[in-house]
């Protein structure tokens, strides 16, 4: 844009980023990503050279055990799926501001919520991949009188 930036503002953008990134994901999939044990493989860049890095990305692709399967194929289209519905959601004027849970499983979504359920039934049948729409009301229970 024309501005001149120096290195420490980039990076104060860059850690800016990456924090709104990590509350996305915890809002949207309940994970924190700079969890471990959701990897299949985890590289200190501290501590190897990029080649190193990219040999030991290489040789793990190779073992029989790391290749996709048409289950893992699927989760993964289920969960990009879902991801679209969620996104349609969260940017329809409908529905923004109800929480709506969306499940996919082999393009048939379901949506769980409290309220917009027909909206969202609208929104979500207008993403590509979507096959068919189910719901599941959620019912709130009343909250108690107040006993002091």
């Amino acid at each position: 844009m024309g501005e001149h930036t120096n290195p420490r503002a980039v990076h104060d953008m860059a850690r800016r980023d990456d924090a709104e990134k990590i509350g996305r994901m915890r809002y949207l999939y309940e994970v924190d990503v700079r969890d471990p044990a959701l990897y299949d493989l985890v590289i200190n860049t501290e501590k190897l050279s990029i080649d190193a890095a990219v040999e030991l990305i290489a040789g793990a692709l190779q073992r029989p055990d790391m290749v996709t399967t048409p289950a893992s194929q699927q989760l993964v289209t289920d969960r990009a799926l879902a991801s679209r519905v969620q996104v349609a959601l969260e940017s329809s004027p409908e529905t923004r501001r109800h929480r709506i849970t969306v499940e996919a499983k082999t393009g048939v979504v379901t949506l769980e919520g409290t309220a917009a359920l027909d909206e969202a039934v609208d929104v979500a049948r207008g993403v590509v991949g979507v096959s068919d729409v189910k719901t599941q009301q959620v019912d709130i229970p009343p909250i108690p009188p107040f006993v002091a």
